[in-house]
């Protein structure tokens, strides 16, 4: 007995050494396991081998195993990528996307003639670090359109929704959300909506572009910034007529919910009036001077957004813009081509992104997506739906 026993304390000595070092192995090899496991994630994102509960879980672990290391806010932020990644495919699933490309409609006033849901689900995503935390947001331009028929649309309410990650729940939630509404179903206005990522010195701004014309012509530009929630942090928009023009300046929140009001004459709302000229008991075109002043007056408040827009969308302080002379039925012919060349002209103006209009003062603009129908002739219109990012393409 006594040899029996003396012969297994060797072993358990052995057995014992070789614990201690696969415990040292293991701890070891927990930040590489920990980066094969980053890299598997992403390939299993495509694959649906792992849900964002997973992804969740895995990056709370990792921080708390590799908290100090200078390579875990790299391989956190991939992660959080990866997440914000996973989310989108649930809206997706949920939303449903935008269809994008151009096509034509025949128009017909008596009713809506782009049905209600060809302009509804995700138009656009973009997966950028908006409030400068070292972290990347998910931000969703959305599109949701409700019509009762007969020319009776509720509109076209554009839903740009932020998404972030919250390390309490480890989970990616909707943070906040701002709305607006344009009428784009219907035959009788151009009109157009356009998104835009903007960087620079001052950070990260998101940009919408909105354009409507029917009698008269109001167009404006958006900047909405993200630091924890959504705030618009500067717009203008002008109002143009025959006989006059103005220009407003966004003052808070409340003005998404009352663009193109000024047009109906109403002040306040979110916005103030920057500059207001009226000539219609006076001459038959502006003063000089009045032009001068609502021109330098958009620019000025264009600047404030760290925008540039060389060819104003005015169709009266655009030097581009094609003349259009008074009918002579003699010269038939060079009234049509004018007409024509006037004619594509407001096509491109509607339907130009924001990228191609405007310039950054300082830093860099990317086109996001947009939507904008514009009538080509009396009888037809074109509806074009685009999304300049990356983010949904696997999905279309």
């Amino acid at each position: 007995m006594k040899q029996r026993y003396g012969s297994r304390a060797p072993r358990i000595a052995g057995l014992v050494l070789i614990v201690l070092c696969m415990q040292v192995l293991v701890l070891s090899w927990a930040p590489v396991a920990w980066a094969m496991k980053a890299s598997v994630g992403a390939d299993g994102l495509a694959t649906g081998a792992y849900s964002n509960r997973d992804y969740a879980g895995i990056c709370e672990w990792s921080r708390q195993q590799m908290a100090g290391d200078a390579g875990q806010e790299m391989q956190t932020v991939e992660f959080i990528d990866h997440l914000l990644q996973a989310e989108l495919e649930q809206l997706v699933e949920q939303y449903g996307i935008v269809a994008t490309g151009e096509e034509e409609y025949a128009i017909d006033y008596s009713e809506d003639v782009i049905p209600a849901e060809r302009l509804t689900g995700l138009l656009g995503a973009d997966i950028c670090d908006y409030d400068g935390d070292g972290q990347p947001e998910l931000m969703t331009l959305r599109l949701d359109t409700s019509s009762t028929g007969s020319n009776q649309s509720d509109g076209t309410r554009c839903v740009i929704s932020a998404y972030d990650w919250n390390a309490d729940s480890a989970q990616v939630e909707l943070v906040d959300e701002l709305t607006f509404d344009m009428y784009m179903t219907n035959a009788w206005a151009n009109s157009a909506s356009h998104f835009a990522r903007g960087e620079s010195d001052q950070g990260v701004a998101l940009y919408a572009e909105y354009y409507y014309e029917l009698n008269s012509r109001g167009f404006g530009t958006l900047r909405i910034e993200y630091d924890g929630a959504l705030n618009l942090t500067g717009g203008v928009e002008c109002d143009e007529f025959y006989a006059w023009f103005s220009c407003y300046e966004a003052v808070s929140d409340e003005a998404l919910q009352n663009l193109l009001s000024p047009q109906l004459a109403l002040d306040g709302g979110g916005w103030e009036q920057r500059a207001n000229y009226n000539w219609e008991e006076q001459t038959a075109e502006p003063a000089p001077e009045y032009l001068d002043d609502y021109s330098n007056c958009y620019r000025e408040l264009m600047a404030q957004l760290n925008l540039e827009e060389p060819n104003p969308r005015s169709q009266w302080i655009d030097p581009d813009r094609p003349a259009l002379d008074k009918y002579d039925p003699e010269q038939a012919d060079g009234y049509q081509q004018e007409y024509d060349e006037l004619m594509w002209y407001n096509r491109e103006l509607v339907m130009r992104h924001t990228d191609e209009r405007c310039l950054a003062i300082d830093g860099t603009l990317t086109a996001l997506c947009g939507v904008s129908k514009c009538a080509l002739d009396s009888y037809n219109l074109a509806l074009e739906c685009y999304d300049a990012g990356e983010w949904l393409s696997s999905f279309r």
